[in-house]
C-alpha cells in the first residue's frame, strides 16, 4: 500500500471514531433524559455469540439499553454517495475515492440478535439500527431505513416510548450489561478474526 493510501485509510479510520464518539456521546445525553434506569456504553461493546466454529464476538459501535429495550447500532462515517439496497451484502460509497463495505443494516441485525441470546431475552426486545453522520448521501432506499448522528434524539424518542422490558428483566440486563466492558485483549482477538475472515473471502475469491 502506497504512502497516500495508507493516509487516505488513516484519515478514514479516524474520522470513523470521531463519529462513534458523537453516537455514544448523543446516547449518553438521551439516557440523561430518562426517568428510569438505563445504560450507554462508553466504548465499543464485544457481545459474546456462538458461532458454527465455536464462540466469537459482535461488536457493536453504541448499545442503550431502558424499560424501551436493547438498542444496538452501527454506526458509519462516509464523504460522497453511498449506494445499495437494504437487503445487499455490500455497499458501495462514491466520491473522491471508491469502497465497498459490508451493509450496517444487517450487521446490526446480527449483532441485535447476538444480544438478544447474551442477555437472555426475545428478540423483539432488541432493536438494531445503522447511523451515517449528517453529511453524506444516501439512496433514496436506504435512506429511509438509516438514522444520523445529529438528528438521533428526535429518531428514537418514538421508540424510548414504548416498554419492552419489566423492571425485573430489565434490572437483569442491566446487570450483564455492566460485565460487557471491553479489554485490549479482546479488541486485538477480534481485529485478528476479523482479518483472518477478509482473507479466507479474497482467497474464494480467486478460486473462483
Amino acid at each position: 500500500m502506497d504512502e497516500d493510501a495508507c493516509e487516505i485509510k488513516s484519515l478514514a479510520k479516524q474520522r470513523g471514531e470521531e463519529e462513534e464518539m458523537l453516537l455514544r456521546k448523543a446516547l449518553e445525553v438521551i439516557g440523561r433524559t430518562l426517568s428510569s434506569p438505563c445504560f450507554s456504553a462508553k466504548e465499543a461493546v464485544f457481545i459474546p455469540t456462538e458461532t458454527g466454529a465455536g464462540k466469537g464476538f459482535a461488536e457493536t459501535d453504541g448499545l442503550f439499553i431502558s424499560k424501551a429495550g436493547i438498542f444496538v447500532f452501527e454506526c458509519k462515517h462516509m464523504t460522497g454517495t453511498v449506494i445499495g439496497k437494504v437487503h445487499d451484502r455490500l455497499w458501495t460509497k462514491t466520491g473522491e475515492t471508491v469502497l465497498s463495505f459490508p451493509n450496517p443494516i444487517l450487521q446490526s441485525k446480527r449483532h441485535a440478535e447476538a444480544a438478544a441470546a447474551y442477555f437472555g431475552v426475545q428478540k423483539d426486545c432488541c432493536r438494531s439500527f445503522a447511523v451515517f453522520n449528517d453529511t453524506c448521501t444516501l439512496d433514496e432506499e436506504i435512506e429511509r431505513e438509516i438514522l444520523r448522528t445529529g438528528t438521533l434524539a428526535k429518531s428514537l424518542a418514538p421508540y424510548l416510548k414504548e416498554t419492552r422490558l419489566s423492571s425485573e428483566a430489565l434490572d437483569a440486563v442491566l446487570s450483564r450489561a455492566e460485565k460487557l466492558s471491553p479489554d485490549e485483549k479482546l479488541r486485538k482477538k477480534h481485529a485478528a478474526y476479523i482479518e483472518k475472515r477478509k482473507k479466507e473471502r479474497r482467497s474464494e475469491k480467486k478460486r473462483r
